[in-house]
């Protein structure tokens, strides 16, 4: 059982998604243990952190908060996003998406939502101003993906065999711009902050300097270089498996590798601070400049 603030909060396993709403106070959150059939087991959750207050929403595979809406992958029907308030988990509409996503696999950066379908080798990009989604076809397999703050780029990590990829997509056309190389191994997690594109990759961490025209072009609707960057390593860890948690607003890169949380200056190189993880967390994720560790025992 999880407490999360008070004794309002329960969770029928100790697995499970949180993520931090765009109030700062809202903590939206899933079960992920599929070893139990309760019923709260893959049901979403808002909770009150300051209050402790929560209400009980439908069953889902995966979430993202986007503004004051939450947007989810149904249990029921992997091929249809639900849309949900954030403040009572009402529903507000579904949206089709033509393809079955990938349970947690879903990632938002400004208006934009990005759903990874590893079956159909897909990414389904959500403009959740329109509600229009629009299927992109990735070279690779995708694995994981993000989305820039202002929701012009999706960025998609693949692996396949000993290669792997990350490819940056126009959000508002669907086209590809870049493959970036580099990564020997299949792509872990990968993360964007303004033209940074980072990647997690066995113990290292890759970076690429998107061209400053890339972010410019996508605004003015002009052309844009397509010759891709190349890598440079931010980062290395001991063990062989390293996880990008996020940017700060400050630009620092987290990242986690299992035994050590490390905050490094993608400008510098300079690993600033790190900890080790004596929490020995399932999940870590941001909000802001909190980090959320989630782990066995506590919340």
């Amino acid at each position: 059982m999880q407490i999360y603030g008070s004794n309002a909060y329960r969770s029928p396993s100790r697995m499970f998604l949180s993520m931090f709403a765009a109030d700062g106070r809202t903590l939206l959150l899933r079960d992920r243990s599929r070893r139990s059939e309760t019923d709260m087991v893959r049901t979403l959750q808002a909770m009150d952190v300051d209050t402790g207050q929560f209400v009980i929403g439908d069953r889902v595979e995966g979430f993202v908060p986007v503004g004051d809406v939450v947007v989810a992958t149904l249990a029921a029907d992997p091929s249809t996003l639900g849309v949900y308030r954030v403040r009572d988990l009402a529903p507000v509409r579904t949206v089709p998406i033509g393809v079955p996503a990938d349970g947690e696999r879903l990632y938002a950066g400004g208006g934009t939502v990005a759903a990874v379908s590893h079956e159909a080798g897909r990414v389904v990009v959500l403009d959740t101003r329109s509600w229009q989604a629009r299927q992109v076809d990735i070279p690779g397999k995708p694995a994981c993906a993000a989305v820039s703050d202002d929701g012009a780029h999706v960025v998609v990590g693949t692996g396949q065999g000993r290669t792997g990829r990350v490819v940056v997509v126009d959000a508002a056309t669907g086209s590809v711009r870049y493959v970036l190389t580099g990564p020997h191994k299949a792509v872990r997690s990968v993360a964007v902050h303004g033209d940074l594109v980072i990647a997690g990759v066995e113990n290292l961490i890759l970076t690429w300097t998107l061209p400053t025209a890339t972010a410019t072009a996508a605004a003015t609707g002009t052309r844009r270089s397509t010759a891709a960057p190349k890598a440079r390593t931010l980062h290395t860890f001991d063990d062989d498996w390293a996880k990008i948690v996020g940017v700060t607003p400050g630009g620092l890169v987290i990242a986690f590798d299992r035994h050590v949380i490390a905050a490094v200056d993608p400008a510098t190189g300079q690993l600033v601070w790190s900890s080790p993880d004596l929490l020995r967390s399932s999940y870590l994720s941001l909000a802001g400049d909190r980090l959320i560790c989630t782990s066995p025992g506590t919340g």
